[in-house]
């Protein structure tokens, strides 16, 4: 039986009462914080319409959004006194408008421009600072943009990512989900300098045992493309893809070892294992598994 996902929530009446609605709303009567909220919901919906093949979302909403995210974006946009937004929620509305854009406007880099000017400006005019979760939506929503315009973005804005994350190793909600995709969004963006490159080494050294395989096979791929030869970090590495490299698929076990021949850390003991994980997998699809 096929999957139906959404049903109801992409029905063509509904969609159409959205857009009206939608036209109807006066951005400068909602707080950042709901500005925010409902631009993420529309890139999530658009998502979701995409990979649903549903009807995307109409140029009319499309402008009705942009427009929504440029008046609360923007560095001439005054504090709602009437909402009184906390210091946090600044951050979090900030991050949730730049990952929507991106989302929304993938090659839209003017708009990108603006709302990352603005969010440089006052980090750097002590107004708030990010969290680890919000940093991650920062370098992604920068990788985004990058695939079309990457040696446009702005110098000034990849130094403050980079100078921005030299605290990320101090977050305890930092977790593998936010290394692999700052790891991702830097390396795509060329922009793995020390600062960055240590908070991953820091994280891998102190908590890569508690990483899923997966995230070891990535974060391999990208420390050996990268030459990053910290011997802590592949040590754990190491112990991660013994432990539990057994419930990779095949591509990534073969994946997981060239990462280690390409950075010069290969040697019997992970080649013992790298045989015995494949004659496992290739045993299962022989006869099934055990």
């Amino acid at each position: 039986m096929g999957r139906r996902a959404f049903p109801q929530v992409f029905d063509n009446d509904f969609n159409e009462k959205l857009a009206l609605w939608l036209q109807s709303v006066d951005p400068g009567e909602l707080s950042k914080l709901d500005a925010a909220h409902l631009a993420w919901s529309y890139a999530r919906r658009a998502e979701i319409a995409k990979t649903e093949n549903q009807s995307p979302l109409g140029p009319r909403e499309l402008q009705c959004l942009r427009r929504l995210i440029v008046v609360h974006g923007s560095s001439d946009r005054e504090q709602d006194g009437r909402v009184g937004e906390a210091y946090i929620s600044e951050s979090h509305s900030s991050s949730t408008l730049l990952k929507a854009a991106a989302d929304l406007f993938p090659k839209d880099l003017g708009l990108f421009t603006e709302l990352s000017d603005t969010i440089r400006g006052a980090v750097e005019g002590d107004e708030f600072s990010f969290t680890s979760q919000e940093l991650t939506a920062l370098w992604i929503s920068t990788s985004i943009i990058g695939t079309s315009h990457r040696t446009h973005i702005k110098r000034e804005w990849i130094e403050f990512l980079q100078e921005q994350s030299r605290r990320l190793r101090f977050d305890i909600a930092f977790n593998q989900f936010m290394c692999l995709s700052i790891a991702r969004a830097a390396s795509a963006l060329d922009a793995l300098d020390p600062r960055v490159i240590y908070q991953l080494i820091h994280f891998v050294d102190k908590r890569g045992l508690n990483m899923k395989a997966e995230t070891g096979v990535e974060l391999a791929e990208i420390f050996a493309k990268s030459a990053i030869d910290d011997i802590n970090a592949w040590k754990r590495l190491a112990i991660l893809f013994e432990r539990k490299g057994i419930g990779l698929q095949l591509r990534d076990i073969h994946r997981f070892k060239r990462a280690f021949e390409r950075s010069g850390r290969i040697n019997q003991r992970i080649m013992g294992f790298y045989d015995l994980f494949v004659k496992v997998r290739e045993d299962e699809k022989k006869y099934g598994p055990a």
